[in-house]
């Protein structure tokens, strides 16, 4: 005995099930699966019903030959080649928007210096040697200097 309803999941599972199985495409294992729904779900077992009755009529009608020509258009096909290009030039582009703001410009030695404190300054990728002063005088132990 089961207290619950199957859930809205279930039921459309079991219709697109029923579908598969009027049309002997349901594997064995989903066909016993529908088959304990079915036990439980009125509603399902209604559809099924139903859906037989339609398809076994629509199946029973001679076919009729269409009176018009009806043409399907071709695929287009697009080179891998044109897409890697295109990838290509939008990376060139995206590079070039991006060093022509800065964001990716290297800044030379030479240009100007930033003065970080008292007793350092930046020139922009190293610090310059012998602006770097202590408050302390370095000792040297052997191969080791302490602050």
């Amino acid at each position: 005995m089961r207290l619950l309803r199957p859930s809205f999941h279930a039921c459309d599972s079991a219709r697109e099930q029923l579908s598969l199985q009027l049309d002997r495409e349901l594997p064995e294992l989903d066909r016993a699966r529908l088959d304990a729904h079915l036990e439980e779900c009125a509603a399902c077992r209604s559809f099924g019903a139903e859906i037989g009755t339609l398809t076994t009529t629509l199946r029973g009608w001679p076919l009729e030959e269409a009176r018009f020509t009806i043409s399907i258009p071709r695929r287009r096909l697009v080179s891998v080649r044109a897409l890697q290009a295109g990838a290509a030039a939008a990376a060139v582009a995206l590079v070039a928007g991006l060093s022509a703001v800065g964001g990716l410009t290297s800044r030379e030695a030479s240009g100007t210096s930033l003065k970080l404190g008292p007793y350092v300054s930046d020139r922009g990728d190293e610090l310059i040697p012998g602006k770097v002063h202590f408050r302390i005088k370095p000792q040297r132990n052997g191969d080791r200097i302490a602050l």
